[in-house]
């Protein structure tokens, strides 16, 4: 009985999260998971793709998150940088990410910075469409302080013009 009413649930935040965006011309696909009930990448811009995953190890929430990969020779440049360098780097990316108020995982360690990823979670019983629309904006607009950050810190001259020409979103 108590799995038909996860179900239910999970099913109705499903089609919730579908019909708003479609609501909101924000074209989706599927991605086939085998630890997710549900994963959709919804296109919200030419540049920006965003995940919402409602992952099968939860019962009763979706996760909103963006994820950002540096170049090759950016993640060379970066090792390459002074220690102080970095250090500053981090931590003022951690302090400004902290403040918009999403989690992030910077991978693999501050001495190698290769990938950030920026998450929120919703919980079933707080999902409407304005909040669902209000963390992935929080999400976004993470991942652009990411940029700004990189731009503000390393990119005056320590590093090439290649992670701001191929800055990407998964």
């Amino acid at each position: 009985m108590i799995d038909d009413d996860i179900n239910s649930v999970k099913e109705e935040a499903i089609n919730n999260i579908r019909t708003w965006l479609k609501e909101e011309n924000i074209s989706s696909r599927n991605i086939d998971d085998e630890y997710s009930d549900f994963h959709v990448v919804a296109t919200v811009s030419q540049t920006h793709n965003i995940d919402l995953v409602i992952r099968k190890d939860r019962m009763d929430s979706v996760t909103i998150a963006q994820n950002m990969n540096l170049s090759d020779d950016d993640k060379k440049a970066f090792i390459h940088l002074t220690k102080d360098k970095k250090k500053e780097f981090i931590q003022d990316l951690k302090s400004s990410l902290l403040y918009i108020g999403v989690d992030y995982t910077i991978q693999p360690d501050k001495e190698r910075l290769e990938f950030v990823h920026v998450s929120r979670i919703i919980y079933f019983d707080g999902l409407t469409k304005d909040r669902l629309f209000d963390i992935l904006s929080n999400v976004l607009r993470a991942m652009e302080m990411v940029r700004l950050k990189y731009e503000t810190h390393l990119y005056q001259g320590s590093l090439g013009q290649s992670f701001l020409n191929s800055f990407f979103y998964l």
